[in-house]
């Protein structure tokens, strides 16, 4: 069972996080040396604006948020946005001792976050797995970006990032969006 923070570059391709009888929760990994880790942020935000020389992209997307009702009914909005993109060192990136069902909790330069992955179980096994190429919530600080591009590097062998332009209906949406509320 993980009682410490691990290093990504030091887990393998399965991480154990609890071994509880009946509750086991366990990371597959994907082999490599970075994770692509893309940050979100609505265009009312000033991450939105955030430069910096390691982000290797950033693109317009428009943000889908789901909401849940107090009866547990769910409903989605949208949002305008930006999204950046950095290729952090599995080195880099500490894994922490919780269980994150399809949210795995890390941190990268001081900065707690949590990869917004998929998962699934049996009822006594939940995996999720951490992909080469996955994202943080959205609307992180400004600091928290800055903390994370320290660490990214540029030039790796993941460079280009291929970030697929809006079409022409997404981005009159996405105008639409920015001018509406963010």
């Amino acid at each position: 069972m993980m009682t410490e923070p691990r290093l990504l570059s030091e887990c393998g391709p399965k991480l154990i996080v609890d071994d509880t009888e009946g509750d086991r929760y366990e990371v597959e990994i994907e082999p490599g040396d970075f994770l692509v880790v893309r940050a979100g942020a609505t265009v009312d935000k000033p991450t939105a604006l955030f430069t910096h020389p390691n982000i290797v992209a950033s693109a317009r997307v428009i943000h889908e948020f789901r909401h849940y009702r107090r009866n547990g009914s769910t409903f989605w909005t949208a949002r305008a946005g930006v999204d950046h993109y950095f290729v952090i060192p599995r080195n880099a990136i500490k894994l922490l001792p919780e269980k994150g069902y399809s949210w795995i909790p890390a941190e990268i330069n001081g900065v707690k976050v949590k990869f917004n992955v998929s998962g699934g179980g049996d009822g006594s096994v939940w995996t999720d797995y951490l992909f080469t190429h996955t994202c943080i919530a959205v609307n992180h600080q400004v600091k928290d970006l800055t903390k994370l591009a320290e660490v990214a590097v540029r030039n790796s062998r993941l460079e280009p990032i291929a970030v697929k332009p809006m079409d022409a209906d997404q981005e009159a949406r996405w105008q639409e969006l920015s001018r509406s509320r963010g």
